[in-house]
C-alpha cells in the first residue's frame, strides 16, 4: 500500500477527513511506523495537535459525561406565550469527527504502543553503543577446530612429545585428542598412527587410566612393521601386566621387547630397563636364581652413568639375598651401600640411617648382636639429638640397645642404658640385667612381677636361668616345666 499524501494526514489530524477514508487510513497507520512519525511531526507543528484533540475528546469533566467530537451545544430555550420550552436540537448525522471519536481510544492505544516501542529500541541501542570501547573490536567467539583449522599431525605429535618432556600431562592429552582427529584420514601412515597410540598410552598411564593405556599400547602392536614404537609398547604392556600379577603375560611381552631392542637398538628404550623388568617378574615368582642373574646384568649396564637406579637395583639384589638367607653376600652388599651413601650424603643423613637399619635387620637375623651394637648406639645418639629423650622413637631405640647388651651378656651396660632412659618401663629387662651381674636378690622380684603381668616365654626362660645360676634347682625345674609347656 502506498503512503497517504500529507494533505490527507493534515485532514485526518483536523478531523476533516471523509468517513470513508478514515478506516483505511487507520489500518495503514497500524502497520506503518513511518506514517505515524510523519503524523506526529505534523501534529507538533499545529497549536491544536492530534494527540491533544484526542485527549480533549476523552477527558471527563467534573459533572458531565464524555463529549463527542463535532457535537454542538444545545440550542437556547425559546420563549413562547409565557411558558419556556426546551427544544433540543436534533442529533446531526454522523460525520467524520463523530466516526473518529468512536475509534479514539483504539488510536490512542496504537499510537502509545508504537511510540513506546520506538523509545525502547532507541534506549537499548544507546546502551549497547555505550558499552563498546572506541577503537576496540570485540574478540571473536572460540571456534571448534575442524580438519581445515587443525594443526598438522606432525605438529601435534611434536607438541605432545614436548609437553610430556616438560611433565605437562594435561596439555599433552589435549594435543593428542586433536591428533586422533587426523587418524580418519587414509593417507596417515602406520608409523604416525603408532606414534599417536604410543604417546596416548603414556599419557593415559600417567593419568592412572590403565585400561585406556593398555588398549592404546595394544593398538601399536596390531600395526604392521617392526619399529621402535613396537618395542616400547611391548615393554609398557609387560610392566603393566607385572603390576597386575599377570606374570606369564609379562614374561612374553618383555621377551618381545628385549628381542626388538637387541635387534634394532631401540631409541628411547635401554636394554637395562627391559632386563630390570624381567628380573622383577622372576623375583615376584620367587625364581631367585634367574632374577639375580638379570639384576647383576642390570648393575653392570648401569654402573657408569645412573647412580640412583644402580642403588635401587642393589637394594633389590639385597632383598633377594635376604630371601635366600645368603647372609655373607647380603652383609657385603649392605655395607657397601651404607658407605656409598655416607660418602654422598653424610653420616647422619636419613638415607644413611635407613640403609643402616637394613644392615641391623641383617645382623638380627644372623644373631650377631656384637655387630649391631655400634649401629644401635649411633642411631640412639642421632635420634636423641634430633627428637629429644622423651620422644617415643628414642625410647624404642633405647630398649633395642638394652636388648642388644643383654644378648651379649653385658648386664652392667644394659643397667646404665636403662638408667639413662627412665621412660623405658620394662622391669623384666632390668631384672635380666641384675641377673647377668649375679644380683639375684634384686633380679628375682622384678622377673616374677613381669612374669605375673605378662607370662611370656622370654621372662620364663630368664627365671629358669636365674634359679639355675642361683643354685635353686627346684624353682628352676618348676619354671622349666612351664617353659617346655608340660
Amino acid at each position: 500500500m502506498s503512503h497517504p499524501a500529507p494533505d490527507t494526514l493534515v485532514a485526518f489530524l483536523q478531523g476533516e477527513l471523509a468517513p470513508a477514508d478514515v478506516v483505511p487510513l487507520e489500518e495503514h497507520l497500524l502497520t506503518c511506523p513511518e506514517c505515524v512519525l510523519a503524523l506526529d511531526q505534523l501534529g507538533s507543528a499545529e497549536s491544536d495537535t492530534f494527540l491533544s484533540r484526542l485527549r480533549s475528546m476523552h477527558d471527563d469533566g467534573p459533572s458531565s459525561g464524555p463529549t463527542q467530537v463535532g457535537s454542538l451545544p444545545a440550542r437556547a430555550p425559546e420563549k413562547t406565550s409565557g411558558t419556556e420550552k426546551l427544544k433540543p436540537r436534533p442529533a446531526p448525522p454522523p460525520k467524520a469527527s463523530a466516526l473518529k471519536s468512536g475509534r479514539a481510544y483504539r488510536w490512542v492505544w496504537i499510537t502509545g504502543v508504537l511510540t513506546a516501542s520506538a523509545y525502547l529500541s532507541l534506549c537499548f541501542g544507546s546502551l549497547l553503543s555505550s558499552k563498546r570501547t572506541p577503537g576496540v573490536t570485540p574478540d571473536p567467539l572460540p571456534q571448534i577446530p575442524t580438519k581445515q583449522t587443525l594443526p598438522s599431525l606432525t605438529e601435534l605429535i611434536g607438541q605432545a612429545q614436548a609437553s610430556l618432556a616438560a611433565d605437562e600431562i594435561k596439555h599433552a592429552d589435549e594435543r593428542l585428542k586433536l591428533a586422533h582427529q587426523h587418524l580418519s584420514d587414509p593417507t596417515v601412515t602406520a608409523a604416525q598412527r603408532g606414534k599417536v597410540y604410543l604417546l596416548t598410552g603414556y599419557v593415559r598411564q600417567r593419568l592412572s587410566k590403565l585400561d585406556d593405556a593398555v588398549a592404546m599400547f595394544a593398538r601399536v602392536l596390531e600395526l604392521p612393521g617392526d619399529s621402535d614404537d613396537h618395542a616400547a609398547a611391548a615393554f609398557r604392556l609387560g610392566k603393566l601386566a607385572l603390576e597386575r600379577s599377570q606374570f606369564d603375560k609379562a614374561d612374553v611381552l618383555l621377551k618381545r621387547a628385549a628381542d626388538w631392542q637387541e635387534r634394532r637398538q631401540t631409541k628411547g628404550l635401554a636394554l637395562w630397563e627391559v632386563r630390570l623388568a624381567q628380573a622383577d617378574v622372576f623375583a615376584a615368582q620367587k625364581r631367585y636364581a634367574q632374577a639375580e642373574t638379570f639384576y647383576e646384568e642390570v648393575v653392570e649396564l648401569l654402573q657408569p652413568f645412573d647412580a640412583q637406579t644402580h642403588r635401587e637395583v642393589e637394594a633389590k639384589l639385597l632383598r633377594l639375598e635376604f630371601a635366600q638367607e645368603k647372609w655373607l653376600a647380603a652383609e657385603t652388599r649392605s655395607l657397601a651401600m651404607v658407605e656409598d651413601l655416607r660418602r654422598d650424603h653424610g653420616p647422619e643423613a636419613e638415607k644413611v640411617l635407613k640403609a643402616e637399619e637394613t644392615l641391623l635387620d641383617l645382623y638380627l637375623r644372623k644373631g650377631d648382636a656384637g655387630s649391631a651394637e655400634p649401629i644401635r648406639r649411633r642411631h640412639l645418639a642421632v635420634r636423641t639429638q634430633q627428637l629429644g629423650t622423651d620422644h617415643s622413637r628414642v625410647q624404642e631405640l633405647a630398649e633395642s640397645l638394652v636388648r642388644c647388651y643383654l644378648e651379649q651378656g653385658k648386664g652392667a651396660e644394659a643397667e646404665r642404658a636403662l638408667a639413662a632412659h627412665p621412660l623405658v618401663k620394662n622391669s623384666a629387662l632390668l631384672g635380666r640385667a641384675f641377673a647377668l651381674q649375679k644380683k639375684y636378690v634384686a633380679a628375682e622380684p622384678l622377673l616374677l612381677a613381669s612374669y605375673r603381668a605378662d607370662p611370656r616365654t622370654e621372662t620364663r626362660q630368664w627365671l629358669v636361668e636365674l634359679y639355675d645360676a642361683w643354685g635353686k634347682p627346684e624353682e628352676a625345674k618348676k619354671r622349666r616345666g612351664t617353659v617346655n609347656g608340660s
